[in-house]
């Protein structure tokens, strides 16, 4: 059995290489910059609802790009472990995680308009425009709800990177055994 193997592979490790040494500095980097960003639009009023939000976008590529190489990594060490690849469930575990999060933060951003009392219809050209015409409780909610609760919930994804032991020696020898077992079963990868 011949398997044709995409350049994938060297696209992974530059991602890899990525996330491992620049995750944690550039995440808690974001999410200071988004916390001062959103504090002084929250006094200010300047820059309304939308401006200054890059630290978001930053923030999202890099877990996303750090998730999907990872992804290809446990997949390695699962074969590794069992002799099965079971690339479809990795895929398909994926994709459930995805939409659970984007539910329970859709349902999230939800509960804390009624905790703050926001009246989503009441908000006008002029609120848009100068936020400072929302009652304090309701401005303390949004920024909580664009600031302080992504900042926490980015520094939460960086821990289970220090646990994340697929690096360097370990899975240069888990590939080589991987390898093998591949050659024992008749596997080939070209390349």
């Amino acid at each position: 059995m011949e398997l044709d193997q995409r350049n994938d592979h060297n696209d992974q490790e530059e991602h890899h290489s990525l996330c491992l040494t620049d995750a944690l500095p550039l995440g808690t980097g974001t999410a200071i910059e988004g916390v001062v960003d959103v504090q002084g639009q929250h006094f200010t009023g300047v820059g309304g609802f939308t401006g200054g939000q890059g630290h978001v976008l930053v923030s999202t590529v890099l877990i996303n790009v750090c998730a999907f190489a990872m992804i290809g990594d446990c997949l390695d060490y699962m074969e590794w472990k069992t002799g099965t690849r079971l690339t479809g469930m990795g895929s398909a575990i994926q994709s459930f995680v995805t939409k659970l999060g984007a539910a329970l933060s859709t349902s999230f951003i939800i509960l804390m308009y009624i905790i703050v009392d926001l009246d989503v219809g009441s908000i006008t050209a002029a609120v848009t425009a100068n936020p400072l015409l929302m009652s304090h409780g309701v401005r303390n909610g949004i920024f909580s709800v664009v600031s302080l609760i992504p900042a926490i919930s980015l520094l939460v994804c960086t821990i289970p990177m220090f646990f994340y032991n697929l690096t360097g020696d370990f899975r240069e020898k888990m590939e080589t055994e991987l390898a093998a077992q591949r050659e024992k079963k008749g596997i080939t990868i070209t390349d």
